[in-house]
């Protein structure tokens, strides 16, 4: 992974909200670990949004940490928090549950929080599609301090993803490409 990505997930600001698509686990770790030591480093709490704690230790797991992770605090966020089986996804629960995430972690010392999604969780809750209409929802940005990367993975889901892709990409602030048969990579914002 280019040192210009990896720089620049560690230094997200807050308020910003990026997709990162990805077609390996080893991109996803460079990307997630470099997330973290940021996170570390700004003291801020890191959370990972998912559909079940299981696929939250499996992706610690796949990306070779352990819960808790000793240095840092790396929570657990459930999606189904901010969406159902029947309704979906919920950008008024998101916004509801999001919001005073920001006092509880001042209230534990933290500077701030950033979080990780598992955006392919979001399938066991909704389409594509409508993942679609809440990533637009959510905006370019956040009203409130928070980072998140929205992580698809490519590879996984059998091209569910491929009729959306470009508008998802439209509906984020900032890109994080890693480029064409391992050329590189840039961010987009």
């Amino acid at each position: 992974m280019p040192p210009s990505i990896l720089d620049y997930v560690a230094r997200v600001s807050p308020r910003t909200h990026a997709i990162f698509c990805y077609e390996n686990i080893e991109e996803a770790r460079e990307v997630f670990i470099s997330y973290l030591g940021g996170g570390r480093d700004r003291n801020e709490a890191v959370y990972i949004l998912a559909s079940s704690r299981e696929s939250f230790e499996d992706f610690l797991q796949s990306v070779r940490l352990s819960s808790p992770h000793a240095e840092q605090r790396i929570d657990f966020l459930e999606m189904s928090k901010l969406s159902s089986k029947s309704k979906g996804l919920d950008y008024e629960a998101t916004l509801a549950l999001m919001k005073p995430l920001f006092d509880e972690v001042k209230q534990l010392g933290f500077g701030g929080y950033r979080i990780f999604i598992l955006a392919n969780d979001y399938l066991d809750y909704t389409t594509a599609e409508r993942v679609l209409q809440f990533e637009k929802q959510l905006g370019h940005d956040f009203a409130f301090p928070m980072a998140a990367i929205c992580a698809y993975d490519l590879a996984e889901v059998g091209g569910k993803w491929d009729q959306v892709l470009l508008e998802l990409l439209k509906a984020h602030g900032a890109h994080i490409f890693r480029g064409l048969a391992g050329s590189g990579g840039e961010v987009v914002s």
